[in-house]
């Protein structure tokens, strides 16, 4: 079906001569920086192409093509020389029976990404074709031509007709179709609707020109006594680009509408939205916010007496019964993950129940604030939650330092610190060799002796000899972080966490992914002033977001030339057990998965 290398010459020599002369890309790269496929120092292709004795499962929707190393030696293809070694790393993926019929130049590539649907809607509204053409008077005599060569007038964009789209022209047959236009339905609240305007408008024109949306106009339907719009009284805001046509310019093609997306952070809007999604017929804003006869003062309130919300019955019985056996801050961890990894509806309300005195609760809003910066949140973001600014006379200087930092720095007892260093002595030779060799890495880092992997069957003492290495280091004043790649794993390291929470790594991962790391947060901070990064059970995390916590660290580190940003990164596992698991894999997509595939 899709071959990448080039044919066989002797028992093909049409087909070989057909790709040679239009199969093959290049040539690009360093040696050729001004090549039009260049774009900061790389092939927008992706040429090369990397070598591989057979083919390998979808790497972003495109599997990896066999490409085998040919006999070494000098190759000359359209007058370029070319490495016959590596040639195959060039020809652009081609089908043989295609390319053998048009000796032309035809891409076929196997594609299972979703990305084909766009790829399909590109080249139906991407316009007519295109060619560059020259013309030029011929000048000479005989059969001495000669055109002058003249870069100005070299190229001229030309509309091109193939001979099936002008077939399709000439009998007016439909090029393409579309059933419905989709209608944007905007969101506001009361009298904050978008008005756009020129500096040179009277500003009398423009304060009315925004009076009439479509959300004042669905209101006005659902309030009119007229017959015609008597259906308005079962309709959704959605719905009315179904049953009416909003007149700014004709159009008579049929239309759905879809409101448009409402962050939850955004919560009067938000609630705003839920409501119209289930209520029909609203005739204000103000008859939006009732249910039941009763005006609300909010969108959430009427929302959730309408019973369009579920309550926080459960989060508060949970909070009730940890009340009883958990100390404080236990309390206050609990409370930071429950908003949030959970949907609760009222938080200020969860949280007045659970605090009376201001100094207390300035003192829970304090360390709640730390809980959520490093969960990649902050109180800031509960707008329902009472904010630290409405405390100015209790806030302290410290609130300004970088909690977290203080937290890893402070979060390790001493006495256990110095308990667990004075049992280096049962370390053995090989795991002492280990020990020596990271620590000293840690005290004098230096290019190129910043990444290790420490490789071990179960049960030969890796998760003791990296407590040891933690202690250590700890001791000595420094950051180490300890992550794992599940949450069992990090349990056995002091202070360890997920490393899918740490480095912010998405669920989703590709070869271009990043990790969701802010500069201006506390964890860049953290990450910075770390010495050392131990991740336990690395061989059954994929190694995309390996990459991708590269990748983000080198940004982080202003360092593009060390792996991780120069960060000192230990990695250990057993790639005897657990391998990345790939959906539907084969043997060879997992073992692709596997860290040893991986650049780093």
């Amino acid at each position: 079906m899709v071959s990448a290398e080039l044919p066989d010459k002797e028992k093909n020599p049409q087909l070989y001569e057909t790709v040679t002369t239009c199969m093959i890309h290049g040539p690009c790269g360093a040696a050729y920086p001004n090549a039009v496929c260049m774009k900061d120092g790389k092939c927008t292709k992706g040429f090369p192409k990397p070598l591989s004795e057979v083919t390998k499962g979808n790497v972003a929707g495109y599997p990896v093509y066999r490409r085998r190393r040919r006999a070494a030696g000098v190759g000359l293809i359209n007058g370029k020389e070319y490495d016959n070694e590596t040639i195959n790393q060039w020809v652009v993926p081609y089908n043989p029976y295609l390319s053998q019929k048009y000796n032309c130049h035809i891409n076929v590539e196997v594609c299972t990404a979703i990305t084909a649907v766009k790829y399909l809607y590109k080249y139906v509204y991407k316009g007519s074709d295109k060619a560059v053409i020259t013309v030029e008077a011929v000048r000479g005599e005989g059969n001495q031509t000669q055109i002058e060569p003249n870069e100005i007038l070299r190229f001229l964009n030309a509309r091109y007709i193939s001979p099936v789209e002008a077939c399709m022209r000439l009998l007016d047959y439909s090029v393409q179709g579309q059933t419905h236009a989709i209608t944007q339905l905007t969101i506001y609240l009361e009298n904050e609707q978008m008005v756009t305007f020129r500096s040179s408008d009277d500003p009398a024109v423009v304060v009315t020109r925004g009076k009439h949306t479509m959300l004042t106009r669905f209101f006005e339907l659902c309030a009119s006594e007229a017959p015609e719009n008597q259906v308005t009284i079962s309709a959704l805001y959605q719905d009315i680009p179904k049953l009416f046509r909003w007149v700014r310019r004709k159009r008579y093609q049929a239309a759905l509408g879809r409101m448009i997306h409402v962050s939850p952070r955004d919560m009067q809007r938000f609630y705003m939205r839920v409501l119209l999604c289930h209520r029909k017929g609203p005739t204000s804003f103000e008859n939006l916010r009732t249910v039941d006869g009763v005006t609300y003062d909010s969108y959430r309130e009427a929302a959730l007496h309408a019973g369009y919300l579920e309550n926080d019955s459960e989060w508060v019985a949970c909070m009730t019964e940890a009340s009883q056996f958990r100390m404080p801050y236990q309390l206050r961890q609990l409370f930071a993950t429950i908003i949030v990894y959970s949907q609760v509806v009222e938080v200020d309300a969860l949280l007045e129940g659970n605090t009376k005195e201001e100094m207390v609760k300035f003192h829970t809003l304090k360390n709640l604030n730390d809980l959520l910066l490093a969960n990649g949140s902050a109180i800031a973001h509960f707008e329902d939650l009472p904010q630290l600014c409405e405390y100015p006379h209790l806030v302290l200087d410290s609130l300004l330092q970088n909690n977290i930092i203080r937290r890893k720095m402070e979060g390790y007892s001493l006495d256990v610190l110095q308990e667990t260093v004075d049992q280096e002595h049962l370390l053995n030779d090989e795991q002492r060799s280990v020990y020596s060799t990271i620590i000293n890495a840690v005290d004098n880092p230096t290019p190129g002796n910043t990444l290790f992997f420490i490789d071990g069957p179960g049960g030969t003492g890796k998760s003791m000899l990296l407590k040891y290495i933690l202690a250590k280091v700890r001791l000595s004043g420094k950051i180490a972080l300890a992550v794992a790649s599940s949450d069992i794993a990090s349990l056995l390291l002091m202070g360890g966490r997920n490393a899918h929470s740490t480095f912010k790594i998405p669920l989703k991962l590709d070869d271009t992914s990043t990790c969701s790391i802010f500069k201006q947060s506390h964890l860049k901070g953290l990450i910075q002033k770390a010495s050392l990064v131990i991740w336990d059970e690395a061989a059954m995390t994929h190694r995309h977001a390996f990459e991708a916590v590269d990748r983000s660290l080198r940004d982080l580190m202003d360092n593009d030339d060390e792996p991780f940003g120069g960060k000192v990164f230990v990695l250990s596992g057993d790639f005897r057990q657990i391998l990345p698991v790939v959906v539907r894999g084969t043997p060879a997509q997992t073992i692709d998965a596997c860290l040893k595939s991986s650049t780093l």
